[in-house]
């Protein structure tokens, strides 16, 4: 994420808080990993 305006700073918000993830649904907890993955692979980072 390179663009740090109000609205895409609050689009980022909001695509984090719509990933349903409850502790006890490692399916879910799973789908926040692959979104956050996604985002840093987007800026540059590596994953190991």
């Amino acid at each position: 994420m390179r663009d740090l305006s109000p609205e895409s700073l609050l689009a980022a918000v909001n695509a984090w808080v719509a990933i349903e993830s409850p502790t006890q649904d490692a399916a879910a907890v799973n789908r926040v990993s692959v979104h956050a993955e996604g985002i840093l692979r987007a800026i540059g980072a590596t994953i190991d």
